[in-house]
């Protein structure tokens, strides 16, 4: 099990389909729990349907935000329980792109801030972010195009799945092989 707010998700049971080599798995919620997920209005939580699905790729020389959990930011609270209690942000430059991942590899140069500084911790602290949103300006509209799958520390590079893939049904289309 698995919580967004206080709405338990039972991904074994709300599984739609997976892709190990993509590092994507999507779950159809009940229309019980996105009315949940929603009922604080916009301040709270919201469910954005995307402008077009799936979402123009993104390209070279954008800019992509993402975020995620930091694992050295997660405490193990018990046995079964873990708290994610830092959301961590960050945007940059889009080194790359193929068939099914984009690359942003980070430049030193124009970092404005270390990672985590209050936590004495630096980029490469990035691990555990997999899974995070990544998403590109479209002038009037963010667009989901991606998730992030891979943090390289010798290469300050993410490493995201592409999200065309993954049909208007929630089925995933395999990369060739």
């Amino acid at each position: 099990m698995f919580q967004i707010d206080t709405v338990e998700i039972d991904p074994i049971l709300q599984l739609v389909a997976e892709n190990q080599r993509l590092d994507i798995a999507t779950v159809r919620l009940t229309e019980q729990q996105e009315k949940a997920i929603t009922s604080k209005g916009e301040i709270g939580s919201c469910v954005f349907g995307p402008v077009a699905w799936p979402s123009p790729q993104p390209k070279t020389g954008g800019y992509v935000a993402f975020g995620g959990f930091p694992g050295r930011l997660r405490t193990l609270l018990a046995f079964d329980k873990l708290e994610f209690a830092s959301w961590s942000s960050g945007a940059s430059k889009i080194s790359s792109v193929s068939d099914f991942q984009f690359v942003s590899a980070f430049d030193r140069d124009y970092w404005v801030q270390s990672f985590g500084r209050p936590k004495h911790m630096e980029l490469d602290a990035l691990g555990g972010m997999s899974g995070g949103p990544a998403f590109v300006n479209r002038g009037l509209y963010w667009d989901l195009v991606g998730i992030v799958s891979q943090y390289h520390e010798n290469y300050h590079a993410v490493f995201f799945s592409m999200l065309d893939s993954v049909q208007p049904d929630g089925t995933i289309t395999p990369p060739p092989v």
